[in-house]
Protein backbone atom coordinates (compact mmCIF):
# COMPACT_ATOMS: atom_id res chain seq x y z
CA UNK A 1 0.00 0.00 0.00
CA UNK A 2 1.50 3.49 -0.89
CA UNK A 3 1.13 5.68 1.48
CA UNK A 4 1.49 9.39 1.07
CA UNK A 5 3.73 12.08 3.47
CA UNK A 6 2.17 12.62 6.39
CA UNK A 7 -0.47 9.30 6.30
CA UNK A 8 -0.83 7.38 9.47
CA UNK A 9 1.95 3.77 8.79
CA UNK A 10 1.11 0.85 11.01
CA UNK A 11 3.86 -1.51 11.32
CA UNK A 12 3.72 -3.81 8.40
CA UNK A 13 5.69 -7.14 10.66
CA UNK A 14 4.13 -10.22 10.70
CA UNK A 15 3.63 -9.71 14.59
CA UNK A 16 1.85 -6.66 14.21
CA UNK A 17 -0.77 -7.79 11.57
CA UNK A 18 -1.47 -10.85 13.53
CA UNK A 19 -4.42 -9.93 15.56
CA UNK A 20 -7.03 -11.68 18.30
CA UNK A 21 -11.04 -11.09 18.24
CA UNK A 22 -11.60 -9.52 21.57
CA UNK A 23 -8.19 -9.14 22.39
CA UNK A 24 -6.38 -5.89 23.24
CA UNK A 25 -3.90 -5.21 20.23
CA UNK A 26 -0.35 -2.18 20.42
CA UNK A 27 1.14 -1.79 17.15
CA UNK A 28 4.18 0.61 16.23
CA UNK A 29 3.61 3.21 13.69
CA UNK A 30 4.27 6.43 12.31
CA UNK A 31 1.81 9.64 12.21
CA UNK A 32 -0.61 8.07 14.40
CA UNK A 33 -1.07 10.91 16.48
CA UNK A 34 -4.59 12.87 16.82
CA UNK A 35 -5.78 8.81 15.71
CA UNK A 36 -9.32 8.38 17.98
CA UNK A 37 -10.67 5.54 15.69
CA UNK A 38 -9.72 2.31 14.57
CA UNK A 39 -11.43 -0.23 12.29
CA UNK A 40 -10.90 -3.79 11.26
CA UNK A 41 -13.01 -5.19 8.31
CA UNK A 42 -15.00 -2.26 9.10
CA UNK A 43 -15.60 -2.64 12.77
CA UNK A 44 -14.95 -0.22 15.14
CA UNK A 45 -12.08 -1.36 17.75
CA UNK A 46 -12.49 -0.09 21.01
CA UNK A 47 -9.91 1.26 23.80
CA UNK A 48 -8.66 3.19 21.29
CA UNK A 49 -5.46 4.94 22.68
CA UNK A 50 -1.87 6.63 21.27
CA UNK A 51 1.03 6.77 23.42
CA UNK A 52 4.73 6.76 22.49
CA UNK A 53 4.43 6.23 18.80
CA UNK A 54 2.39 3.21 19.50
CA UNK A 55 -1.55 2.64 18.66
CA UNK A 56 -2.97 0.23 21.42
CA UNK A 57 -7.00 -0.81 21.09
CA UNK A 58 -9.29 -3.64 21.48
CA UNK A 59 -11.09 -5.58 18.40
CA UNK A 60 -14.50 -6.27 18.40
CA UNK A 61 -16.04 -9.96 18.18
CA UNK A 62 -15.53 -10.99 14.95
CA UNK A 63 -14.71 -14.19 12.44
CA UNK A 64 -11.63 -15.64 11.91
CA UNK A 65 -10.10 -13.92 8.29
CA UNK A 66 -8.38 -11.38 6.43
CA UNK A 67 -9.31 -7.66 6.73
CA UNK A 68 -8.55 -4.19 5.65
CA UNK A 69 -7.72 -1.76 8.84
CA UNK A 70 -8.40 1.76 9.04
CA UNK A 71 -7.80 4.40 11.39
CA UNK A 72 -9.86 7.66 11.66
CA UNK A 73 -7.99 11.25 13.08
CA UNK A 74 -9.36 13.94 15.24
CA UNK A 75 -10.47 15.81 12.33
CA UNK A 76 -12.81 13.02 10.49
CA UNK A 77 -10.18 12.02 7.94
CA UNK A 78 -10.14 7.97 7.23
CA UNK A 79 -6.66 6.11 6.52
CA UNK A 80 -6.24 2.86 4.92
CA UNK A 81 -3.69 0.86 6.97
CA UNK A 82 -3.47 -2.40 4.69
CA UNK A 83 -4.63 -6.06 5.41
CA UNK A 84 -4.39 -8.05 9.19
CA UNK A 85 -5.03 -11.18 9.86
CA UNK A 86 -7.55 -12.04 12.47
CA UNK A 87 -7.39 -16.02 14.16
CA UNK A 88 -8.23 -17.24 17.66
CA UNK A 89 -5.17 -18.82 17.43
CA UNK A 90 -1.49 -17.01 19.11
CA UNK A 91 1.01 -16.02 16.65
CA UNK A 92 4.14 -17.75 16.82
CA UNK A 93 6.66 -16.21 14.52
CA UNK A 94 8.90 -17.32 12.18
CA UNK A 95 12.39 -15.80 11.99
CA UNK A 96 14.53 -16.25 9.35
CA UNK A 97 18.43 -15.86 10.04
CA UNK A 98 19.98 -14.07 7.18
CA UNK A 99 23.88 -13.22 6.81
CA UNK A 100 25.02 -9.62 6.54
CA UNK A 101 29.06 -9.68 6.65
CA UNK A 102 31.70 -12.61 6.55
CA UNK A 103 35.31 -12.52 6.83
CA UNK A 104 38.23 -14.49 9.17
CA UNK A 105 39.67 -10.82 11.10
CA UNK A 106 41.55 -11.56 13.97
CA UNK A 107 40.23 -9.28 16.94
CA UNK A 108 42.78 -7.50 19.20
CA UNK A 109 41.45 -4.35 20.84
CA UNK A 110 42.52 -1.03 19.45
CA UNK A 111 44.53 -2.61 17.21
CA UNK A 112 42.36 -4.75 15.04
CA UNK A 113 38.50 -4.86 15.01
CA UNK A 114 35.45 -4.96 12.76
CA UNK A 115 32.95 -2.09 12.08
CA UNK A 116 29.87 -3.28 10.32
CA UNK A 117 27.08 -0.48 10.85
CA UNK A 118 26.81 -0.31 7.13
CA UNK A 119 26.01 -3.85 7.11
CA UNK A 120 23.16 -3.57 9.44
CA UNK A 121 21.56 -0.58 7.73
CA UNK A 122 18.18 -2.70 7.48
CA UNK A 123 17.87 -3.67 11.42
CA UNK A 124 14.91 -3.23 13.26
CA UNK A 125 14.02 -2.75 16.87
CA UNK A 126 13.45 -6.56 18.17
CA UNK A 127 15.68 -8.19 15.81
CA UNK A 128 18.38 -10.38 17.02
CA UNK A 129 22.04 -9.68 15.82
CA UNK A 130 24.28 -12.79 16.36
CA UNK A 131 27.91 -12.43 15.71
CA UNK A 132 30.25 -15.52 15.20
CA UNK A 133 33.67 -16.67 16.07
CA UNK A 134 36.29 -19.00 16.59
CA UNK A 135 38.91 -18.94 19.27
CA UNK A 136 42.40 -18.08 18.75
CA UNK A 137 43.79 -21.05 20.87
CA UNK A 138 47.48 -19.22 21.39
CA UNK A 139 45.80 -16.09 23.17
CA UNK A 140 46.11 -15.95 26.59
CA UNK A 141 42.36 -15.20 27.01
CA UNK A 142 39.23 -14.67 24.94
CA UNK A 143 36.85 -11.93 25.32
CA UNK A 144 34.16 -9.91 23.40
CA UNK A 145 32.59 -6.40 23.11
CA UNK A 146 30.59 -4.81 20.96
CA UNK A 147 30.59 -0.79 21.19
CA UNK A 148 30.22 2.48 18.66
CA UNK A 149 32.48 3.96 17.14
CA UNK A 150 34.28 6.17 20.29
CA UNK A 151 33.94 3.30 22.43
CA UNK A 152 31.02 5.26 24.53
CA UNK A 153 27.64 3.16 24.13
CA UNK A 154 28.15 -0.77 24.34
CA UNK A 155 25.49 -2.76 22.55
CA UNK A 156 27.03 -5.86 24.40
CA UNK A 157 29.11 -5.43 27.51
CA UNK A 158 32.39 -7.10 27.54
CA UNK A 159 32.14 -10.97 27.68
CA UNK A 160 34.64 -12.88 28.74
CA UNK A 161 35.63 -16.33 28.46
CA UNK A 162 33.72 -16.97 25.26
CA UNK A 163 35.80 -19.94 24.55
CA UNK A 164 33.07 -21.48 26.76
CA UNK A 165 30.26 -20.52 24.65
CA UNK A 166 28.99 -23.45 23.37
CA UNK A 167 26.66 -21.36 20.71
CA UNK A 168 29.55 -20.08 19.29
CA UNK A 169 28.04 -16.58 18.62
CA UNK A 170 27.86 -13.57 21.01
CA UNK A 171 23.91 -12.39 20.43
CA UNK A 172 22.84 -8.53 20.74
CA UNK A 173 18.34 -8.11 20.75
CA UNK A 174 18.08 -4.73 19.38
CA UNK A 175 16.44 -1.95 21.28
CA UNK A 176 15.11 1.26 18.88
CA UNK A 177 17.84 3.19 20.76
CA UNK A 178 20.24 0.56 19.69
CA UNK A 179 18.94 0.99 16.33
CA UNK A 180 19.20 4.94 15.97
CA UNK A 181 22.83 4.56 17.71
CA UNK A 182 23.90 2.72 14.66
CA UNK A 183 24.75 6.37 13.16
CA UNK A 184 27.81 6.25 15.72
CA UNK A 185 29.06 2.91 14.41
CA UNK A 186 28.95 -0.91 15.37
CA UNK A 187 32.20 -2.19 16.62
CA UNK A 188 33.20 -5.72 17.22
CA UNK A 189 36.15 -5.82 19.52
CA UNK A 190 37.80 -7.74 21.89
CA UNK A 191 40.93 -10.34 22.08
CA UNK A 192 41.53 -13.56 21.65
CA UNK A 193 39.03 -14.37 18.51
CA UNK A 194 38.31 -14.69 14.89
CA UNK A 195 35.20 -12.60 13.64
CA UNK A 196 33.87 -15.26 11.13
CA UNK A 197 30.52 -14.14 9.96
CA UNK A 198 27.18 -11.32 11.51
CA UNK A 199 23.76 -12.60 11.22
CA UNK A 200 20.73 -10.92 11.45
CA UNK A 201 17.30 -13.00 13.25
Amino acid sequence: MLALAGDPVIDDGQVARHMMPGKEKTVEGENIDGVTKVFIGGKECSNVSVANGQLTFTLPAMEEGDYQMAVEKNDGMKYGCGKVTVSNEEFIPVYTETTVWKGHEAINWGDHNVQIAEALADVRAGQTVKVYFSIQDEAEYHCMRITNNDWSADYLPQVDNIQDNADGYCAVKMTQEMVDRLATGFLITGFGYYAEKVTVE
